[in-house]
């Protein structure tokens, strides 16, 4: 494992013209990052309560994926990088967890890796998220100021650098403009109030689109913006938004040629598209495979016969 996401990095970093002072975070990266991924299996078990808490590699790829989304230009430290690292870690990792309590043991893991391996000091590191000025970084509502994102890239625009997101006012006003460009673009406006967790969601969101396969499930109450937050972060990332219409008569056949039409615009037309499938949209347990071969493999097997193959 060492071996292979080592020479990821730097591969990167070289290529990347990275500075000599990030370039040289690469073992560190590497091993905190399997540090606390060993960690986190033995002291986080899935339980009947936790059955979702399985880490595998990955979930290590995903974060040095995460990692490789920056420039030079947005990390021009080891300070900056450091803190990327430590988000991109708390996004893979942290974000599956449902309690404080599991929470706070990924804060203090994080910790314990920004002191060794990689000798630096957690309080000073984070020192811009220190809300109550006493010189300690200590509670989750100030760890979790520590977002990166695009959100300050117009739309439409090609290059969209993922950078450190210092200032909470300035986040906010992205926001807000980018709801009322996509209210002002769109026949069905979304009557939303940007509160700091829903644009805390709107850049996980956004964070995983930027990824290559990238995909999430959604977990809330009904009414609790998880499609309206994922319509606006695919319109700030110029995705094209796909979902299955239920008709009275809707089956497997019905839920295949759906699925054809999405394959052939995301990789026939090759149109980045955002799926959204959701719980009501499970007719036929069925369409749960399908959505899983998706998931895992890209595409769904056999879906395509001999004669429409050709035509793709």
């Amino acid at each position: 494992m060492k071996t292979i996401f080592s020479s990821l990095l730097k591969w990167y970093f070289r290529t990347g013209n990275f500075s000599q002072e990030v370039a040289n975070l690469e073992p560190k990266i590497v091993a905190a990052t399997l540090q606390i991924y060993k960690q986190i299996q033995e002291d986080l078990r899935p339980t009947p309560l936790k059955s979702h808490y399985t880490f595998n590699l990955r979930d290590v790829s995903k974060i040095i994926c995460g990692i490789c989304l920056c420039t030079k230009k947005e990390v021009p430290n080891s300070d900056v990088a450091t803190r990327l690292w430590a988000h991109e870690i708390t996004r893979v990792l942290g974000d599956r967890l449902i309690n404080d309590e599991d929470r706070m043991w990924m804060m203090n893991a994080v910790k314990d890796a920004v002191r060794a391996p990689f000798g630096s000091n957690f309080d000073i590191l984070f020192k811009h998220l220190d809300n109550d000025k006493n010189g300690k970084i200590e509670t989750l509502d100030e760890y979790r100021a520590l977002n990166f994102g695009d959100i300050f890239t117009t739309f439409g625009m090609q290059e969209r650098p993922y950078e450190e997101i210092m200032d909470a006012q300035k986040l906010q006003m992205a926001a807000d403009d980018a709801l009322n460009q996509y209210n002002n673009n769109t026949d069905k406006p979304m009557n939303l109030v940007m509160f700091a967790f829903a644009i805390e969601h709107l850049l996980r969101i956004g964070r995983i689109l930027k990824q290559p396969g990238g995909h999430a499930m959604l977990v809330g109450v009904g009414g609790s913006g998880r499609q309206s937050l994922t319509r606006l972060a695919s319109k700030i990332t110029d995705f094209e938004i796909f979902q299955i219409e239920i008709k009275k008569v809707y089956r497997m056949i019905e839920f295949r040629e759906d699925i054809k039409t999405l394959l052939r615009s995301c990789g026939g037309k090759g149109a980045q598209t955002t799926f959204i499938f959701t719980d009501n949209s499970i007719k036929e347990e069925a369409f749960l495979e399908d959505i899983n071969n998706i998931l895992n493999t890209g595409e769904v097997p056999n879906i395509f016969p001999p004669d429409e193959k050709a035509e793709v």
